[in-house]
């Protein structure tokens, strides 16, 4: 069946005030980002088990954890990323969420990112053989500015790095803010590497996010 989750914190950094609001629109997951003003990767062991046991008791579960992992220069010390990726795996697993949500690093401004591509394959691959075995799937979203931001980018990423620990997430608006049409530039590539959706939309040409 289609499980329809959220970013709980886009309603409240409150946890309860997250539940109630989840459950008056029967929304029955989160893709955990942030709580209490921290975000996910900045909680304590301690706090993201109160996490699991205050959603557990209102029938709420976990689709993901939605960590910045990716979310990072090719200039930077990537063993943070790898140290980084244990504990979301870690949380992953405390919380019984199969994903964690992950991106494919920033390119250097101005710079062609297929100069790049053999670093983003190697650091990709080596947090994919991290996650391998651990029960838990790194998922990629497209995002701007990172290398998988356009259709053809992240098809690359998907077929060269093929791995039961590895899927991808659409993400529509970070499309069309890449100046790419989601159906036509990507969706018709990708759609066999593609898990889960996240539901936003946004103008072209602006690149505006509005309602979906």
């Amino acid at each position: 069946m289609t499980k329809i989750s959220a970013f709980a914190d886009e309603i409240s950094d409150d946890l309860d005030i997250q539940i109630e609001n989840l459950k008056a629109n029967d929304v029955g997951c989160i893709e955990l980002r942030g709580v209490w003003g921290k975000n996910v990767m900045a909680l304590t062991d301690e706090e993201v088990r109160q996490v699991k046991q205050r959603t557990k008791d209102q029938g709420i579960g976990f689709s993901a954890v939605g960590s910045p992992l990716g979310k990072f220069p090719l200039d930077g010390d990537f063993d943070q990323q790898m140290e980084g990726l244990k504990k979301a795996i870690h949380y992953a697993q405390i919380l019984e969420a199969p994903y964690i949500r992950m991106f494919s690093f920033w390119i250097p401004r101005g710079e062609d990112p297929a100069q790049h591509r053999s670093q983003v394959i190697d650091w990709l691959g080596e947090m994919i053989a991290e996650a391998e075995g651990s029960g838990v799937i790194l998922a990629h979203e497209n995002e701007k500015d990172i290398f998988g931001d356009t259709g053809e980018r992240c098809l690359d990423l998907y077929t060269s790095l093929r791995s039961p620990a590895f899927t991808g997430i659409f993400d529509f608006a970070n499309f069309v803010q890449c100046n790419q049409r989601p159906y036509q530039d990507c969706w018709l590539k990708l759609r066999p590497y593609i898990t889960y959706f996240h539901i936003k939309d946004a103008l072209m040409g602006t690149g505006k996010v509005v309602p979906a």
